[in-house]
């Protein structure tokens, strides 16, 4: 890989990097949200909505966490 790219690749390192700090920061509302629900609407279908969409969010910030380990590796 020449000069040129390996720029390019740090670039997009730096790129997903904020991403994964933003998602995180994201999550980690999401959950505070979610523990702040009272007891009686737990089990309601829009908590469930909630629990699965903060799943999905886990599952995103994983992927970048292994593409920024994947893009590290080529660095």
């Amino acid at each position: 890989m020449n000069a040129k790219r390996r720029k390019e690749l740090r670039v997009v390192k730096t790129h997903i990097s904020l991403a994964i700090d933003l998602l995180s920061d994201i999550i980690d509302d999401e959950q505070f949200a979610l523990d702040n629900v009272p007891e009686n609407l737990r089990e309601s279908s829009s908590y469930n909505e909630k629990e699965d969409a903060l799943d999905d969010l886990r599952d995103a910030l994983s992927d970048l966490e292994s593409a920024d380990d994947s893009v590290s590796d080529m660095l």
